[in-house]
């Protein structure tokens, strides 16, 4: 009888399963509808990268002046260099500026009359002269008395303390009287003379939340020619009460 062999079957040839033989495969990509393949974001950040070298390769640098391109110039013509005028220089230009009140000063002249030695002190100096505008003085003052000051100016001088409006007027209701005593403490003009001095009554109601609101203006009404001369010349009186 012929010889068998009692080895069984081997087992089909087969490839061993591990981690070598996948990284060897192909990678699958999906496609798009029409067949072409996605971009993937590895793809996306190398065209960048691509693109930056690029532009890092076009980018040069100009380091001599002479060489850099120059921008035409306008069409227009172009204005002239300003110069600057010489402040010395004084042609052609105006010469009444002495009489600019805008840059004078108080106490200029001789002194028309002297006060009393008993006058309520004051500071004795010239200061800068003050300018207002007569609409600014007479702004929202009572019809009453703008309209009566604008017919005969000459008979009024207007008076306006530092830190004029709401607050000043109603922490101090009698300022008018203290001024007047004030004046009549001068001793210029004559002693019969009818001082009087206006509060500002006020046109239209203030806003009471705005403590320089106007009016700001007392008139003054009754001086002698000397005592308005003497206050003119003056203009500034630095009280200490």
């Amino acid at each position: 009888m012929p010889r068998t062999s009692s080895t069984p079957n081997p087992a089909p040839h087969t490839n061993p399963i591990n981690g070598d033989n996948d990284s060897n495969r192909p990678a699958k990509r999906s496609r798009k509808d029409d067949g072409n393949p996605e971009t993937t974001r590895t793809d996306h950040e190398a065209s960048r990268s691509e693109e930056y070298d690029l532009q890092e390769e076009d980018i040069e640098t100009i380091d001599d002046p002479d060489s850099r391109p120059k921008r035409p110039e306008p069409r227009r013509k172009m204005a002239d260099t300003f110069v600057f005028p010489n402040a010395f220089d004084m042609k052609d230009l105006p010469t009444l500026s002495d009489q600019n009140p805008a840059i004078q000063q108080s106490c200029q002249g001789p002194l028309p009359f002297t006060p009393a030695p008993a006058a309520i002190a004051f500071t004795r100096a010239a200061l800068p002269r003050s300018v207002i505008p007569m609409t600014t003085l007479l702004n929202n003052l009572h019809l009453t008395i703008s309209e009566e000051v604008e017919k005969n100016p000459e008979n009024y001088l207007a008076i306006v303390p530092f830190g004029a409006g709401n607050r000043l007027f109603r922490d101090h209701p009698h300022l008018n009287t203290d001024i007047v005593n004030f004046l009549r403490s001068l001793g210029i003009g004559s002693e019969d003379q009818k001082l009087s001095i206006s509060r500002p009554v006020a046109r239209s109601r203030p806003n009471q939340r705005r403590d320089f609101e106007k009016p700001w203006t007392m008139v003054l009404d009754g001086a002698s020619a000397e005592l308005r001369s003497f206050l003119l010349w003056q203009q500034t009186f630095a009280i200490s009460r």
